[in-house]
């Protein structure tokens, strides 16, 4: 189990850093205080069941330190309306930029389900926005050949098929 923990955060932070550059970032929410700003990474978003499993990045706006973004992994169960954080990386400048302060993957004891008890809170409007936005995420295989069959019927031919 501790060498697949190992090469899991090893693969994971390798993507992290590939990938810092491929996000498109689309701005969720603030926090009432202005302190925070939420955003999502809807074209990394992948819906398994009840549950999205999706980048966000968070930028700390009011009384910043070292640390002024903060990019995560997160489950989100949808029919339970909760939120778990499973890969944390936190960063010197905004959106994701800068020196890279913290990188850790939880540990079983911090995965732990974060529940959006208020429905105007910051968490609960995050879950709402990830589970209610269908058009970014891929449900299912069959979903993705229709719409690959679909493009095709719309292209012009350039071969003749037999």
């Amino acid at each position: 189990m501790k060498n697949f923990l190992i090469i899991f955060s090893i693969i994971l932070l390798k993507c992290n850093f590939l990938l810092a550059n491929e996000f498109i970032w689309n701005k969720v929410i603030s926090s009432k205080d202005g302190s925070r700003d939420y955003y999502f990474d809807s074209k990394s978003k992948r819906t398994v069941g009840n549950y999205n499993y999706q980048w966000y990045l968070s930028n700390n706006i009011k009384d910043v330190d070292e640390e002024k973004s903060n990019i995560n992994y997160a489950t989100i169960d949808c029919k339970r309306n909760k939120l778990q954080i499973v890969l944390m990386t936190s960063y010197s400048e905004y959106s994701g930029k800068g020196k890279i302060m913290s990188h850790r993957l939880a540990s079983n004891e911090d995965l732990i389900w974060l529940e959006a008890e208020e429905p105007e809170s910051v968490l609960s409007f995050m879950i709402k926005n990830s589970c209610n936005n269908i058009s970014s995420s891929i449900s299912s295989d069959e979903d993705s050949i229709d719409q690959d069959t679909n493009k095709n019927k719309n292209k012009k031919k350039k071969y003749k098929q037999f």
